[in-house]
């Protein structure tokens, strides 16, 4: 209920998908072990930094890319 059929079924599966967002994530894969933050005049980029060399990148707290 709380995210809606479709994307609760994605974080069943642990999927992570473009313009998720950070609870959706969390709730998906797990809290990061560090979060680096850039605050701009664009809004807030944050870096999400798990241990196993694996990056997600928010932007005003959408998903907007990830690294493996």
């Amino acid at each position: 209920k709380k995210f809606g059929i479709s994307n609760a079924k994605k974080i069943l599966e642990r999927k992570i998908w473009l313009g998720m967002s950070k609870e959706m994530a969390i709730e998906s894969i797990g809290k990061p072990n560090d979060i680096n933050k850039t605050t701009g005049e664009w809004g807030v980029h944050e870096q999400w930094v798990y241990s196993y060399d694996f990056y997600l990148y928010f932007e005003n707290g959408k998903l907007t890319s990830w690294q493996d």
